[in-house]
């Protein structure tokens, strides 16, 4: 790869923007379970966003309540500021080279 392609493939227009921000409101509606061992046995959690976690919610809440529901009822709580700030940037970081990699796939087969 040269330097003309990488500065094409990050180039941001408005494909590459609309697919960034899909993906990224597509993220908070995924999650994962995270079980380990508490002072009281083990404990669960359920993390909200992918691929790293924004949201840390008890596992409690989803037993009669849908995801999305939960994350905004007030039991779940966004994460400290500085693991915040970096999974935050992980994920754009993500999200974007995702979405730059997809159009720029697109262009290739489309054979623009």
């Amino acid at each position: 790869m040269n330097k003309e392609t990488i500065k094409e493939f990050l180039k941001p227009d408005w494909r590459k923007i609309l697919l960034f921000t899909l993906f990224a409101l597509s993220s908070l509606f995924i999650g994962q379970f995270a079980c380990g061992g508490g002072d009281i046995g083990i404990v669960c959690n359920f993390w909200v966003g992918s691929p790293m976690p924004i949201f840390d919610c008890p596992v409690e809440l989803f037993e009669d309540q849908l995801i999305t529901f939960a994350i905004f009822s007030g039991d779940c709580h966004i994460l400290s500021i500085l693991p915040l700030i970096v999974f935050l940037f992980i994920d754009v970081v993500f999200w974007y080279a995702l979405s730059c990699l997809t159009i720029f796939a697109y262009d290739k087969f489309r054979g623009k």
